[in-house]
């Protein structure tokens, strides 16, 4: 799951450093990362939600 939600964010590549992104990790869930945005500054954690097929993204502080 969390080469498929890193190829997603890949597709806006702009986007994507725009936020400050480093440091990709794996989890069970989806994908971890760290952010130096203007708004936050820490890492976001992207979970996928079977349910009703969603992503659910936690901002999470340093």
């Amino acid at each position: 799951m969390s080469k498929y939600i890193l190829q997603i964010l890949r597709a806006s590549l702009t986007t994507v450093f725009s936020w400050g992104f480093h440091s990709p990790r794996a989890t069970q869930e989806g994908l971890m990362f760290k952010v130096r945005g203007f708004i936050h500054q820490g890492w976001v954690h992207v979970k996928y939600n079977e349910g009703p097929d969603l992503f659910d993204v936690d901002l999470l502080l340093p």
